[in-house]
């Protein structure tokens, strides 16, 4: 360990720590920066007492060498199976994209560069050199690729309409599954300016808990059977398509309209913001909401 740096790794954050040496031991990242924190607030009511906990999201970019074309769910299956108790969405890279000057995520990695707070940095690691962004070439893209998925986002869901009623509920999981999907990449590149290939739908609304708490409030589960519901919304292993009937199904349908609704007025309400401050669409700081 005597070629690596330990960067802003306070011993009171031990939660933090757990994660850091967990990360550290299994994947042997070239770095990981934080880049954003939110406070998430947990209510549990009971006959004896209401009981309110908090504990803080963390959002990190971890960089890997890995061959492993898209590492990030190996990541993700290891938080989730080692790590159950602690909140954090990790996107996970590979040096070699992190140094590909014409990376489709390039500007996103260069803010979290500037911006972000290096938690492990090994010595050898040089980072690249990208120029200032174009912002108007950055708005225009937003612009086509959220009004893109946006409407794959609707062309699922009007696809699962027809189909409501018609004993063809086996193939409505999918279907609403992928309108989600497309309405959550929708809502993370226009205020992120960020690409991803995850396609686990509790990782993407979590990601997208850095910038709004509308998608996670509006897919969270308060009940056993809210949560069996949206297991099967994510097509888990060991759950049978045809498992839902016709009532969850209309029920399913309802979430995933009004998910869609949401996230394209976000859109358009970010897009707004993007063309009359000219901005890039990206976060700024790592810093905590309350």
């Amino acid at each position: 360990m005597e070629n690596i740096n330990k960067l802003n790794r306070s011993s009171k954050d031990e939660i933090l720590n757990e994660l850091m040496d967990k990360l550290i031991q299994n994947f042997s990242p070239q770095c990981i920066i934080s880049f954003h924190e939110t406070l998430v607030t947990r209510n549990k009511k009971g006959c004896y007492a209401n009981l309110t906990n908090t504990a803080i999201h963390y959002f990190l970019l971890m960089i890997v060498t890995t061959e492993d074309e898209y590492p990030g769910q190996e990541v993700w299956n290891f938080i989730k199976k080692n790590c159950p108790d602690i909140k954090v969405t990790i996107l996970t890279h590979r040096e070699t994209e992190i140094k590909d000057p014409n990376n489709i995520n390039r500007y996103f990695f260069d803010n979290i560069f500037k911006n972000g707070v290096f938690l492990f940095k090994k010595k050898n690691l040089e980072l690249p050199n990208i120029p200032d962004p174009n912002l108007q070439e950055i708005s225009h893209n937003t612009i086509l690729v959220s009004t893109y998925t946006i409407e794959m986002a609707q062309t699922f869901r009007d696809f699962a309409e027809l189909n409501l009623g018609e004993d063809r509920n086996m193939i409505l999981p999918f279907m609403f599954n992928s309108a989600i999907q497309y309405a959550c990449a929708a809502l993370i590149h226009t205020f992120m300016n960020y690409k991803t290939n995850m396609l686990d739908l509790e990782w993407l609304i979590g990601l997208t808990t850095c910038f709004s708490d509308e998608p996670t409030e509006l897919m969270h589960t308060s009940s056993p059977q809210e949560k069996e519901l949206f297991d099967i919304l994510q097509n888990k292993e060991g759950l049978s398509d045809n498992e839902i009937d016709n009532y969850d199904a209309h029920y399913l349908f309802v979430r995933v309209m009004t998910f869609i609704d949401m996230a394209e007025l976000l859109c358009r309400k970010k897009i707004n913001e993007l063309q009359k401050n000219s901005i890039p669409a990206a976060l700024t700081s790592p810093e905590t909401n309350s």
